[in-house]
């Protein structure tokens, strides 16, 4: 499995987010951390895209998540939700967040439809939270595979999983996908650093055509859906600037200086040709 993180704040304002992820074309394993952050898919699908339909189970280990879908979810620790969407509205409490998520394809994400959530208990919390953890760790490659099965098995003995979905067939990722997903790792958790001047070609010693194949060629591994890396780190800050506008204190200026922006008209701009309007617009969205 293929290991990645990404990473944003706002230090001033005590605001931030973090994801670990463990990644195969078939799987992903990640888990969240969120402080004062909301967010919500729909304001962002069209800059970021969504191709990937999935089967989805979030456990909340610390922390409260809402999910709009039909009647609304208000997921709780020490629940998780289970869910198969293409299309949905999701947004986490400012709250101090915590989540674990599997999300995985397969011939059972035809059978489900919808969102439910189902109560977990304290002893098995305590074991998803010690697994979530060692993902956080940044896992040996070794160590990777098995965490996904415990994991796994930890599920299934919570009645949440198909036979079907146990079924993980040993894949090695292709050569250099590791390493290129470390450099997209390191742009990840540093947007504050000019990610926009972050030199990604001589970081791992390509051309930027050649890049580009290799992002596209580990597509499947990387989660990348087909994006080049420049699209992926646009994205990225998309995501970012679009949680850190939900912090009240959060001026335009201070979020764009935080992603690296040149300046909050250049941030206004980016927001817009994605298709996310104007800093205004998203906050009013958040607070609905």
């Amino acid at each position: 499995m293929i290991f990645a993180r990404r990473h944003a704040e706002l230090l001033d304002c005590g605001a931030f987010r973090s994801l670990a992820v463990l990644i195969r074309p078939d799987l992903r394993i990640s888990v969240m951390r969120s402080q004062r952050l909301a967010f919500d898919s729909l304001l962002l699908q069209s800059a970021v895209g969504s191709d990937w339909q999935r089967r989805e189970l979030s456990v909340v280990l610390e922390g409260r998540y809402l999910v709009r879908a039909g009647q609304g979810l208000n997921i709780e620790e020490g629940s998780a939700l289970l869910a198969h969407q293409e299309r949905w509205n999701e947004r986490w409490d400012a709250q101090p967040l915590r989540t674990l998520t599997v999300e995985w394809l397969g011939a059972t994400r035809r059978l489900f439809g919808g969102a439910a959530e189902l109560a977990i208990g304290r002893r098995p919390l305590a074991r998803l939270r010690a697994l979530a953890s060692r993902i956080e760790s940044g896992p040996h490659t070794d160590e990777r595979e098995p965490i996904a099965r415990d994991i796994l098995r930890e599920l299934d003995a919570l009645g949440l999983l198909q036979p079907e979905d146990l079924v993980l067939p040993s894949l090695s990722p292709p050569p250099g996908a590791q390493r290129l997903a470390d450099a997209m790792s390191r742009l990840g958790c540093n947007l504050a650093g000019g990610p926009a001047l972050c030199d990604l070609e001589a970081d791992i010693s390509r051309s930027s055509r050649h890049l580009r194949r290799l992002t596209h060629h580990f597509a499947d591994w990387l989660d990348t859906r087909g994006l080049g890396h420049r699209e992926l780190l646009r994205n990225r800050r998309l995501v970012a600037a679009t949680s850190m506008l939900s912090v009240a204190e959060a001026s335009v200026p201070r979020v764009a200086a935080s992603l690296g922006y040149s300046g909050e008209r250049a941030l206004r701009t980016a927001l817009q040709q994605a298709g996310l309007g104007s800093p205004s617009e998203i906050r009013q969205a958040l607070a609905t």
